[in-house]
């Protein structure tokens, strides 16, 4: 019998703000149960990141003065900082502007 791969997910983060306690604690959990899995010989792909879309976002980006791929980026990596100092150890960090995640979209909507 196939072993199956078991998934685990965060939501994706808004950038709006800064890391807060929420997400590492989210984070976190996700880690352990990564950890957890993979001690008893199971396979499993752990997913974190950030949403960079939406009203709230773009309304920060408005008003911080950088431009929107600067904004995106800088706060995209305080994120991947906190879960690097946290040692998270994901295997996949979506950022909603990155053009693979909005291929990726399009093609699930495209089949639905």
């Amino acid at each position: 019998m196939k072993e199956q791969k078991n998934f685990i997910t965060t939501p994706i983060y808004y950038v709006n703000g800064d890391p807060h306690l929420g997400h590492a604690h989210t984070t976190v959990m996700g880690d352990i149960l990564k950890r957890a899995m993979e001690m008893r010989g199971l396979e499993s792909f752990y997913t974190t990141g950030v949403d960079e879309h939406g009203q709230k976002n773009a309304q920060e980006i408005e008003m911080s003065g950088y431009t929107q791929e600067q904004y995106l980026n800088h706060q995209s990596d305080k994120f991947l900082h906190i879960f690097e100092i946290l040692n998270v150890n994901f295997d996949f960090f979506v950022r909603t502007s990155a053009t693979n995640h909005q291929n990726g979209v399009k093609s699930i909507l495209l089949r639905l």
